[in-house]
């Protein structure tokens, strides 16, 4: 990474640092609905769910693309959501050395739960922000995920699947 151009000021370093404070303590709507899930399950539930939706199939490699986590911290994850019901490992079809995951009844159900609080609070959000507004917070939260992506990249370890929370 290269070192900014210019030194921001202290205020603004300031005001960043009370908005992700602020952005830390929001309650996510999927908590709300899936309270029983970690941030972690919750997370992986709804990319499995978007990846089946998207390409018919979820390979646990292709969860972990996705969510940039580590297999090895993908596989206990799965492995949990598999024991509450929610998901099951199979056989793939195409290819029996391989194993998809798919979402069981529930975790459809759960998923969809997931899904609906999400887009109702950013409908809301949406509302509130106005079109203009809400299309300019979503290219600044990009460029926000964007660069902590880039800083933090070669620090992502194992520990990292307890980030994320939302609609994949």
């Amino acid at each position: 990474m290269s070192l900014p151009d210019h030194n921001p000021s202290q205020s603004t370093i300031d005001e960043l640092v009370r908005a992700m404070r602020t952005i830390r303590h929001i309650k996510h709507p999927a908590r709300m609905v899936a309270s029983d899930l970690t941030p972690s399950e919750r997370h992986l539930l709804q990319s499995v769910a978007a990846l089946i939706e998207g390409q018919g199939a979820a390979r646990p490699g292709d969860v972990a693309a996705r969510t940039r986590i580590r297999p090895s911290a993908v596989t206990p994850t799965i492995a949990s959501l598999e024991a509450r019901g929610l998901v099951r490992r199979q056989a793939d079809p195409s290819d029996r050395r391989a194993v998809n995951i798919v979402l069981t009844d529930e975790g459809q159900a759960t998923s969809a739960r997931i899904r609906a609080a999400v887009e109702a609070q950013l409908v809301g959000l949406a509302d509130r922000l106005g079109d203009a507004d809400a299309r300019e917070f979503a290219r600044l939260v990009t460029l926000v995920a964007d660069y902590f992506i880039e800083v933090n990249q070669p620090s992502l370890t194992e520990d990292s699947a307890s980030v994320g929370d939302g609609c994949a």
